[in-house]
């Protein structure tokens, strides 16, 4: 990537995280002309989806921000790619994130599916004054019920029918819906990178799981490991770990270590082992 291209991005990431989305906007229309008027057009094109990416959370935010309550909204759409459900981290009135969940097996009952996902979800998080949910769930009471003894607070489950909280859950159900809908295209690059994974790697299968650990310090002390996961290019951030260091380490080489040894040996006794296990660093490492 040359310098000021790289600075251009680093600008860009500067703008969206200050909140200066207009600015970010400005900035990029004037680098697709840019692109344009040199008939790089492919470049052009992608600088054009980065300003819708950055519209559509426009939309998104001023959709969210004059409710201002915290929730999480649930949504699920199926099809003939399988099951989608997006959810949605609403923070003082603003999309904290969102995540998604895919399986290419249908279900009978998309809806039960749904209640199963959202008790499971529940199970490490922390629940917000309010969830809101596309329909009555199948077992909905005894949800309420098992989330409350999980979390030792009180579950209110609610169907918007009208309004942004509303137009909230539409919105989560069409994100869910876009993604069955690119699933095929994402699928088939996938697995494009995947055989080549195979090969590069010299495994008996192209890799479906793969995870990267590495080590975090604050002045040679307070060392963490993390390790990130992800599923057929897709982060799964429920399967995210911090390690927080046992041993005295006077150098990363250690906390590396460490931190491989109980990933491994965790992974061994729980069948969990990923395909590939990616430690950042150098040869030392």
């Amino acid at each position: 990537i040359e310098q000021n291209d790289y600075r251009a991005r680093v600008d860009d990431v500067v703008a969206l995280l200050s909140g200066k989305e207009d600015v970010l906007l400005e900035s990029l229309a004037r680098r697709m002309q840019q692109y344009a008027e040199q008939l790089q057009y492919e470049q052009a094109a992608l600088v054009r989806d980065q300003m819708q990416a950055v519209e559509r959370s426009l939309e998104e935010q001023q959709l969210v921000q004059n409710e201002g309550a915290d929730s999480d909204v649930f949504a699920i759409a199926d099809g003939a790619f399988g099951i989608a459900i997006k959810v949605l981290i609403i923070r003082h009135g603003r999309i904290r994130d969102v995540f998604s969940y895919r399986q290419k097996q249908a279900v009978d009952e998309p809806l039960d599916l749904l209640a199963s996902f959202i008790r499971q979800w529940y199970h490490q998080r922390d629940l917000p004054p309010e969830i809101l949910i596309p329909a009555a769930l199948p077992w909905q009471s005894e949800l309420v019920e098992q989330i409350a003894l999980l979390t030792d607070k009180k579950v209110l489950f609610h169907i918007p029918q009208r309004g942004r909280k509303r137009q909230l859950v539409e919105r989560a159900h069409q994100n869910a819906t876009e993604e069955l809908r690119l699933a095929p295209a994402e699928d088939d690059q996938y697995n494009r990178i995947a055989d080549a994974l195979q090969r590069a790697f010299k495994l008996s299968h192209p890799p479906q799981t793969i995870e990267c650990i590495d080590i975090s310090q604050l002045m040679a002390t307070n060392m963490v490991g993390v390790s990130v996961h992800f599923e057929r290019g897709t982060a799964n951030k429920q399967r995210y770990r911090r390690y927080k260091m046992k041993g005295k380490h006077r150098d990363d080489f250690g906390a590396v270590y460490e931190v491989v040894k109980r990933r491994l040996r965790r992974g061994a006794e729980e069948d969990t082992l990923p395909d590939v296990l990616l430690i950042d660093g150098g040869k030392g490492q």
